[in-house]
């Protein structure tokens, strides 16, 4: 069975109804060529000057951690299914800053958002294909 699949790319307002709906996002680091993908709770607003900015919430210490000081470009990825198919948002951005710990030994991580944008991707079954 093989999966074709065909995409459109979202208008703002189904940008912003992803990135209010995700429950999670998948945060990108890479360090040495060696890309690194983790789920972490986030929020998200724009500023005073209409830069949007992510807050991720994590623990004060590890990989993810050491990559972000040693490399501050990341990625994030959100999606939401809907209607047989799934909207993801994909941002890119640089960590701004560490804030203070947020509660009990975790750490809350701004991230500012230099490019944003979404597409809805619906896939296809085919029957009878090969997949190796």
């Amino acid at each position: 069975m093989a999966v074709c699949q065909s995409y459109r790319n979202l208008n703002r307002d189904e940008i912003f109804e992803v990135l209010d709906s995700a429950e999670y996002c998948r945060l990108g680091t890479a360090q040495e060529d060696q890309p690194y993908v983790v789920p972490m709770y986030y929020r998200w607003r724009f500023d005073e000057n209409g830069r949007a900015w992510f807050r991720l919430f994590s623990e004060p210490c590890g990989r993810k951690m050491d990559e972000m000081e040693a490399n501050s470009l990341v990625a994030l990825e959100m999606e939401l299914p809907v209607d047989g198919a799934i909207r993801t948002v994909v941002v890119q951005g640089r960590v701004y800053r560490f804030v203070p710990p947020c509660g009990p030994d975790l750490r809350s991580i701004e991230v500012y958002a230099a490019e944003i944008s979404g597409r809805e991707i619906t896939s296809v079954l085919n029957e009878g294909s090969d997949l190796s």
